[in-house]
Parts: C-alpha cells; sequence; structure tokens
C-alpha cells in the first residue's frame, strides 16, 4: 500500500506527496547478484499474495521526521482492486477506482481527481506492490524485531530524476509474507515511515465505502480538478 503512502492535510491530491519526497542527486547500488535474486525472490511472492486477496484492511501509524518536523498520526485504509479508502483523524480520502475525493475537516472542503492524476505512492492499492515496476532492489539483511523474523530490501527508482526520493526500504514479515514496514527516504532529510499496525484480508467491504457522499458532509466546498 501510492505509500506518502497517506495524503496530508492539504488540499490537491496530487500535490501532497510532492511536498514530502524529494529525490537524492545520487543513488549508490549494489550489484551483487544473490542479493538480487534473493530480493525478487521475496517480492514476488509478496506480489502474488496480495493479488489473491479480494479486499485489504490495514490500521497503521505514519510518522514524518526530519527538517524540523515529527509527526505521527494514525490511519485505516481498505484496498479493494483499484479502489481504496484512506482515513486518518482530520482527513478521509475515498476512491471508486476512476476518481479520487480528498475530504479534510477542518477547512470542510473536498478536492477530486482523476486517479490517473495522483501519484504512486499516494494510492494505498499500489504501495502494497509498489516494487513491480521502476525500481532496482537489494535485499539488505534478516533479523529478529519484537519476535518476528524481518526481511530488509531496499529499492532503487531507476529514473532517479523522475520521483522525489531516493530509496525505499521495505520490512517483510518473513513467515507471514506480509509488509511492515515503508520508510520512504526523502533528499532534504524528510523521512516518511508507513508502519502497518494490523493487517487483515477478504473483509466484506461495500463498493459504498469507496466512493464520497456529499449529504453526508454539510456545508463541504467541492474543488473538482477533472
Amino acid at each position: 500500500m501510492k505509500l506518502s503512502f497517506p495524503p496530508l492535510r492539504k488540499t490537491n491530491v496530487k500535490n501532497t506527496l510532492l511536498l514530502l519526497l524529494i529525490a537524492s542527486p545520487a543513488l549508490v547500488f549494489s550489484q551483487n547478484k544473490d542479493q538480487d535474486e534473493k530480493a525478487k525472490a521475496i517480492l514476488d511472492e509478496l506480489s502474488q499474495k496480495t493479488k489473491s486477496y479480494k479486499t485489504v484492511s490495514v490500521e497503521f501509524v505514519t510518522v514524518l521526521k526530519g527538517r524540523d518536523i515529527n509527526e505521527t498520526r494514525k490511519g485505516k485504509a481498505h484496498v479493494k482492486g483499484s479502489k481504496f479508502y484512506y482515513e486518518s483523524a482530520d482527513q478521509k480520502v475515498f476512491c471508486d477506482g476512476q476518481s479520487v475525493w480528498n475530504y479534510t475537516s477542518e477547512e470542510n472542503e473536498c478536492y477530486i481527481e482523476k486517479l490517473s492524476n495522483i501519484e504512486d505512492e499516494l494510492n494505498p492499492a499500489k504501495i502494497l506492490t509498489i516494487w513491480e515496476s521502476g525500481f532496482k532492489f537489494q535485499f539488505v539483511k534478516e533479523s529478529v524485531e519484537n519476535g518476528r523474523t524481518i526481511q530488509e530490501i531496499k529499492l532503487f527508482p531507476k529514473d532517479a530524476q523522475k520521483v522525489k526520493y531516493h530509496t525505499i526500504i521495505l520490512k517483510v514479515d518473513k513467515i507471514k509474507k506480509e509488509v511492515q514496514k515503508v520508510i520512504i527516504k526523502g533528499k532534504d532529510g524528510l523521512d516518511i515511515t508507513f508502519e502497518i499496525k494490523k493487517f487483515e484480508t477478504n473483509k466484506d467491504v461495500p463498493d459504498s465505502t469507496f466512493v464520497f457522499e456529499k449529504t453526508l458532509f454539510p456545508g463541504v466546498h467541492l474543488i473538482d480538478n477533472r
């Protein structure tokens, strides 16, 4: 799960991640063939398992740290095919597979974008398989964290000039074969850590979950950028 991964409490969905993910001028990538093959095998297995689920529901904590920022927020998300829903304390994001509604409670505003116009890292439907295209990858290590065997993999964008970050670190539960943590490293020192606290699959999530219903938000101001 594209993933800032979660959107922030700002107006434009498309531009939200651009404020956070900033690319490094240089990348250091290990060419160790054995490590790369091990990373690929782990990621292929993750993709296959994730795509077998009809729905994925997660509860998570997001930490933004760096550039005098140290912010933690909790959220939850549902993913069903190309549809997704994201919620934090002051924001709700709905996507029906074509349009994205980004609602902020403080302003009582909702910005609407085409799904094709938002960054992949902002899309929970993509963050869970973000490694499938546009990345080199490197197996780093296997360790035990909080009683779990964790496999760490680094992702490096192939076209570094077109993205706003230099590295994505995945931490994978070896036994459950689930992503536990995603760390997005920005070039100016702002890091975004997305940690999954609860992971549930194949729950019954109705399609209405992914559609913004204006009548449920009295007085909301809609800004349609489609």
